[in-house]
């Protein structure tokens, strides 16, 4: 005869040899059966039909029991059956470990009424009370010469509760590895947060003598140039007043213009800029360079206070992760947290330009001023290590901030080579980077920044979109109040 293999190979995986069919029979029998559920129906009707073999039962009672003879094919009728092994655990000791579940319409004891060895591989206990009828060896197979024998019968239902049973176990498969995986990042998250609240505790010392010695720093500094200086003392406290608010590049265009119209070195001309922001520039004094250099000392000492004090939010940030703690809460001006945000990364963004377009009275929001700069700090530096590291030409930020209803909307953009799309669904997730050197000693190159970021945005009850072609741009929305903080933080 010819291409029984095939089928013998399916008797043997369902635990006994089936009868041997030639290739007209099973054409036959399969032309019959071209919707299983045709043929489980007649198979319903022809075996388990019978009032004489149905019973009732209760939850908890099992039909078959593991390694014991099984003479019964079970075919279900209501309720469900958890079918389960019993199996030695890592530590010695007996595990039960589900297998599947069967409902109306399936079938328990395939394998072992099939087989040659007739014993149950697990056990088949009711999960509520059930009703289910039988067959057993004495039955007697219906209408050979059209079907063939019982085995050849039910030879599609064996292969239906095969690929079942093989969909189940793949299914299960594919959950405990998910269970597994997210473990995994629990206790990743778990060590992060104790790594966290220890350098936490460490650096908390040194942050307060920074903040401290930079206050007194800046106090003594302001008597000495009022007492010795009194000529230098406004442009000591001109330093210490926020920035300019021109561009990068127009700063560039205008010191060009003045070094060669003044014969001033050119980065000396850029600090005359600054110093001077966007009026006319008039005669300079002969001692301009004495200016600058106090100029400079003020913006110095400026930076060093906003510096001590955004690590101070850094490590209170730090914290937050680690406890999921949050920061006292109260009217802030989103304007000042970006130009605080964009003087801190000053030198950092060199080369770059940086357009800011704010909107003219932007309403204040509920929230903290640190939290809301390493808001802006992550995306600003993201944007600038992406278009570094992609060697993008003529690199550009643009910061816009306007009012919407019931909050502000602050978008950062940037003309770097865009996020691949297998990142998008990822992106906020701790640990995702799309930096090529994934080992740099930053919170961004840790992969953490945009997961802080989503963290923060979605304490505020606000939300953030990003979009990856052509340019990059984040789009950060908060509400004016918001209630606190959630101690949840799900990724999205």
């Amino acid at each position: 005869m010819k291409d029984t293999e095939v089928i013998n190979r399916a008797g043997r995986a369902a635990g006994g040899e089936l009868t041997v069919v030639d290739t007209a029979s099973l054409a036959r029998m399969m032309s019959k059966t071209r919707r299983i559920g045709i043929w489980s129906d007649r198979i319903r009707r022809a075996y388990f039909s019978d009032p004489e073999k149905r019973m009732i039962v209760r939850a908890g009672d099992r039909i078959l029991r593991q390694n014991e003879p099984n003479d019964k094919l079970y075919y279900i009728n209501e309720g469900s059956f958890m079918c389960s092994v019993l199996v030695d655990s890592a530590v010695g000791e007996k595990e039960r470990l589900e297998l599947f579940r069967t409902s109306p319409g399936g079938f328990v004891g395939v394998r072992s009424f099939f087989a040659d060895a007739g014993l149950a591989v697990f056990d088949a206990t009711a999960e509520c009370d059930s009703v289910v009828t039988w067959m057993d060896h004495n039955t007697r197979a219906v209408d050979t010469d059209r079907y063939g024998s019982l085995r050849e019968q039910f030879f599609p239902v064996i292969i239906q509760e095969l690929e079942q049973r093989q969909w189940r176990l793949t299914r299960e498969a594919k959950a405990r590895v998910s269970d597994r995986i997210r473990l995994h990042k629990a206790e990743d998250m778990a060590t992060l947060g104790q790594f966290a609240a220890g350098l936490a505790h460490e650096l908390n010392n040194a942050t307060s003598v920074m903040m401290s010695s930079s206050a007194h720093l800046e106090t003594q500094l302001a008597a000495y140039y009022k007492q010795y200086a009194p000529e230098l003392s406004p442009w000591f406290e001109k330093g210490m007043r926020p920035a300019s608010t021109l561009s990068s590049a127009d700063v560039r265009t205008r010191a060009r213009e003045l070094s060669q119209r003044r014969g001033i070195d050119y980065e000396a001309a850029k600090d005359i800029v600054r110093m001077l922001g966007d009026g006319e520039i008039g005669p300079l004094p002969r001692d301009v360079d004495s200016l600058r250099d106090a100029w400079m000392t003020g913006r110095s000492c400026r930076d060093i206070v906003t510096a001590s004090r955004h690590a101070a939010n850094i490590i209170h940030s730090i914290k937050q992760l680690s406890s999921g703690g949050h920061a006292r809460r109260e009217p802030v001006s989103v304007t000042d947290s970006i130009e605080q945000a964009r003087e801190l990364l000053r030198d950092s963004l060199k080369g770059v330009e940086v357009r800011c377009d704010v909107e003219d009275g932007l309403p204040d929001i509920l929230g903290n001023t640190g939290e809301l700069m390493q808001i802006w700090l992550n995306l600003m530096k993201n944007a600038y290590e992406a278009m570094r590291d992609a060697n993008t030409p003529s690199p550009r930020i643009m910061i816009s901030a306007a009012a919407e209803e019931g909050g502000v909307c602050v978008q950062i953009r940037d003309n770097g080579p865009g996020i691949p799309d297998a990142l998008m669904d990822k992106l906020f997730q701790p640990r995702i980077t799309t930096k090529s050197d994934a080992g740099n000693n930053n919170t961004m190159g840790l992969g953490l920044g945009l997961y802080i970021v989503k963290r923060l945005v979605n304490n505020y009850q606000g939300c953030i979109e990003v979009t990856g072609a052509p340019e990059t741009c984040f789009a950060v929305h908060l509400p004016l109040t918001s209630r606190p903080p959630r101690e949840d933080f799900d990724d999205e």
